[in-house]
């Protein structure tokens, strides 16, 4: 038998040097196949290494006005434990929600649409139609174990805010049971196991003007959801003080607090005074989340910001698409009064037999419709930098509609076109 250089034998049969020639294939084959296979394992160790995306945590209150908070200028101590959540976050001092209550804001915070250009309303017999996609529809199509615990039997399954939530638990005590805590903390630990991370949770809590309460219940629940490192925290009032009438700025006027699961500086401010809604919640979390806007989305909802989005208590006017921003108050058939809100000013007046015609109502007749507006405070962001004890309360109403240099008409004219454009 012929032998190589090496004195190798080799085989001269044709036979033998194809069996030869297949056998090297073989071999090669599965040396490029066991290559591949410890790329694959390399790539799922580096995948296992790297941190997941942030849980994201949305907690909702029914009824409760900002300014009964400490961190909003309220009373020391008032609402501690909810201010804490936003430690290395913001709060927004101008943050406004359009509804007139509870079910229609929560409409509002899911869908990211503003009242009028949703079907959810207060009365008990309207739900969230399947065509609009709410946050928890979008996350869990990315990927989010979601789940939601509702402490209202107004926001129960049969008002279809239940859409994209794989759990939905709706028979949780509100916080004047001296068990709620507990019972929402628990129901929590009993949903967690096995749903490992990104999870997004709602929360609703209802009572939330027990201050007591609501702090022992904000405590439960930060402990029953573990680790806050990787966790964004999104805290917002669905209506404010609800005893005021309806255009009075602190029914309006909201407590909204954002911590973004990316930490930021610990010298950043702790205010913002741009002007915020619950139209911004959506958005604000799907951005947290890395999922991008779908052409069909509001995008007169841009999102509060974020460490990781972009700067989080920039001055309301440094730009012209936030100084342009108008959200109309109330507006709906049931309100006797509408209003506007901008970065500058909360305008309200009686209803006018020409809202809806396009056309802003005469000067002369602002007296009769009891016209008023406030002005919201302009911080110097660098003689007075928003401090984190600061007492974040607007100027008095002023009624001196007809003077030359009042904002009024102006502002007539911005809330005339948006009661035709919403109907």
């Amino acid at each position: 038998m012929p032998s190589d250089m090496r004195g190798t034998p080799v085989a001269s049969d044709p036979l033998s040097r194809l069996a030869r020639s297949r056998e090297l294939r073989a071999r090669r084959s599965a040396a490029r196949l066991a290559g591949v296979l410890w790329s694959v394992a390399l790539a799922l160790a580096c995948t296992r290494e790297a941190p997941s995306r942030p849980d994201l945590v949305l907690i909702t209150l029914d009824a409760l006005p900002a300014s009964a908070l400490a961190c909003f200028g309220g009373p020391p101590e008032a609402g501690r434990g909810l201010c804490e959540q936003a430690e290395g976050g913001t709060r927004f001092a101008w943050a406004v929600s359009a509804a007139r209550g509870e079910a229609s804001a929560a409409g509002t915070v899911h869908s990211g649409l503003p009242p009028r250009l949703h079907p959810l309303d207060d009365g008990g017999a309207s739900f969230l139609p399947d065509r609009i996609e709410t946050i928890a529809e979008r996350l869990a199509e990315a990927g989010f174990r979601t789940a939601a615990f509702v402490t209202s039997p107004r926001l129960n399954r049969t008002r279809r805010l239940g859409q994209g939530f794989e759990h939905y638990e709706d028979r949780l005590p509100s916080l004047a049971d001296r068990g709620a805590p507990d019972a929402l903390a628990e129901a929590i630990r009993r949903w967690l196991p096995g749903r490992p991370a990104p999870r997004f949770v709602w929360l609703h809590l209802s009572d939330a003007r027990d201050l007591v309460a609501l702090d022992r219940a904000i405590d439960r629940v930060d402990v029953a959801l573990g680790d806050r490192r990787r966790r964004g925290v999104l805290i917002a009032g669905l209506v404010g003080d609800a005893e005021r009438p309806a255009l009075e700025w602190e029914r309006h006027r909201v407590p909204l607090l954002w911590r973004s699961p990316t930490p930021g500086p610990s010298d950043a401010p702790g205010v913002s005074f741009r002007l915020a809604s619950l139209e911004d919640v959506r958005p604000t979390l799907l951005a947290a989340a890395g999922l991008r806007p779908r052409p069909t989305d509001d995008a007169a909802a841009p999102g509060l910001g974020g460490r990781d989005l972009g700067p989080l208590a920039r001055a309301p006017r440094t730009g012209e698409a936030e100084d342009e921003r108008r959200i109309l108050l109330g507006g709906g058939p049931s309100d006797e009064s509408v209003g506007l809100a901008t970065a500058t000013h909360v305008y309200a007046r009686k209803h006018s037999a020409l809202d809806g015609s396009g056309a802003a109502i005469p000067t002369e007749t602002l007296r009769f419709h009891e016209a008023r507006f406030l002005p919201l405070p302009l911080p110097d962001p660098v003689r007075d930098p928003a401090p984190r004890s600061a007492a974040l309360r607007p100027g008095p109403w002023r009624r001196d509609v007809l003077s030359l240099d009042s904002p009024v008409p102006s502002l007539e004219t911005h809330l005339a076109r948006l009661l035709i454009g919403g109907r």
